[in-house]
């Protein structure tokens, strides 16, 4: 692996982190499970993700899946710490709660301040029933005829121990992830719009509608052979064309699952571009005019939002 497919994968990792965490702290916590599954078939080396899982099993009250991923991490990464004393905490609680569960089968208070006095009465009670049990036999079977049952024995409290946390797997998930993001209505809307425009060339994967500018941010697929420039461009207007209320029109063009290239486009500037290009000139001398905020394939990885799309689209 090169450095730059390294560097892509970090980026992809980072942004499913953030897109997962984001799902949890929103309490979309059915959702950010079946997202995590997804993500980890992806990226199923990251003891973060893991943890992760794990934190999202917890605020469900499933400690027993918790536990599950936690163990998964510390495999990945034994000095965790923190995940370390999380599975020491589930197991010490699991442990306390199976101790009380048994002392009250037995009809023991839970607390007592002489245990011994406790164990000692319930052993003196276990061995009156066998003794009486015996006496009993030993009339009864005076009478050759007569079929005594064995005495029973009682468990004593040293009996209960505490069982071992049952380990259950993972629940299986969907294999496709759910976007990291909420589909709501004016993001369909948009998608519909501009996913139906005939002749741009270009294959929409997402919108995001941003009423403030107002603005959108759109995924696009690379188109083999043209400079990702030029892809852009194309897809911004082809925005603009289904759709000229934005002011701002922010462009991801991904291949092979992770983004190669971000840019900005202003709609003043556009209607320049579309006259230029209808003039003869090329889509990739007019990028180079018409994108700011660009992120080329071969410079630094983009800082990320909370939800994981860079800084500033």
């Amino acid at each position: 692996m090169n450095d730059d497919t390294a560097t892509r994968d970090e980026v992809a990792a980072n942004r499913d982190h953030a897109a997962l965490n984001l799902l949890r702290m929103r309490g979309e916590l059915e959702q950010a499970r079946q997202f995590g599954s997804a993500v980890l078939k992806k990226h199923p080396n990251d003891p973060a993700l893991y943890e992760l899982m794990g934190e999202i099993h917890l605020d469900l009250g499933e400690e027993d899946q918790a536990l599950n991923w936690f163990d998964m991490a510390l495999d990945l990464d034994p000095s965790l710490a923190t995940v370390r004393a999380k599975v020491d905490e589930i197991r010490s609680r699991s442990a306390t709660k199976d101790q009380n569960e048994a002392v009250e089968r037995l009809g023991m208070p839970s607390k007592s301040r002489f245990p011994w006095l406790a164990l000692s009465l319930t052993s003196l009670a276990v061995l009156g029933l066998i003794f009486g049990a015996f006496a009993i036999g030993r009339n009864l079977g005076k009478e050759k005829d007569t079929i005594v049952t064995p005495p029973v024995t009682l468990n004593s409290p040293k009996a209960e121990v505490s069982p071992e946390p049952q380990v259950q797997e993972p629940k299986e998930s969907p294999n496709e992830p759910r976007p990291p993001t909420a589909a709501v209505a004016l993001d369909q809307a948009l998608m519909s719009r501009i996913g139906s425009a005939s002749g741009s060339g270009v294959t929409f994967l997402s919108a995001v509608y941003d009423p403030r500018g107002p603005s959108c941010l759109v995924t696009v697929a690379a188109i083999d052979g043209e400079p990702n420039p030029a892809t852009a461009l194309r897809s911004a207007l082809a925005v603009n064309q289904a759709d000229p209320q934005f002011a701002t029109i922010q462009v991801r063009v991904v291949d092979n699952g992770s983004v190669v290239y971000a840019a900005t486009v202003v709609r003043d500037t556009l209607s320049t571009v579309a006259s230029a290009i209808a003039g003869g000139d090329t889509l990739e001398k007019q990028a180079e005019v018409a994108l700011g905020n660009v992120w080329p394939t071969n410079g630094p990885p983009p800082a990320t939002n909370e939800d994981g799309s860079p800084t500033g689209l």
